[in-house]
């Protein structure tokens, strides 16, 4: 019992330690942390949090949105996000009306920097 328990705890500690992703809140606040996230929002405006590891080492980067039914993804919007060099941290701001599920990756060249999915709920 007592492995298992100390097992899950590093199990967790590593789960929260930085890496790919992206994030959904309803904001930012002036460190550029999430305010407000989650997985499932209203139908309306969100920022999607673009976190990587190592420095987007470009001037932008590319966003694809995808909406996402079963198995079957249909991209629906693409952003071109401008970027410093040096930043491990993007915000930005999306506009999903539609009800369903969303996938948002961020793209540097051919290459995927991170992903997350959200889920929209009309109001």
């Amino acid at each position: 019992m007592k492995k298992s328990v100390i097992f899950l705890f590093f199990l967790l500690l590593a789960a929260c330690g930085k890496e790919n992703g992206i994030t959904f809140c309803e904001g930012v606040n002036r460190e550029g942390e999430g305010v407000k996230c989650g997985t499932k929002f209203e139908a309306g405006d969100l920022t999607a949090l673009v976190n990587t590891e190592a420095p987007f080492e470009t001037a932008s980067i590319k966003i694809d949105v995808f909406q996402v039914d079963g198995r079957h993804e249909e991209k629906i919007e693409s952003l071109n996000v401008e970027t410093r060099p040096d930043d491990t941290r993007k915000a930005v701001p999306l506009s999903l009306y539609q009800g369903g599920k969303f996938k948002v990756r961020a793209i540097k060249g051919d290459n995927a920097l991170a992903e997350g999915e959200v889920e929209i709920i009309e109001n």
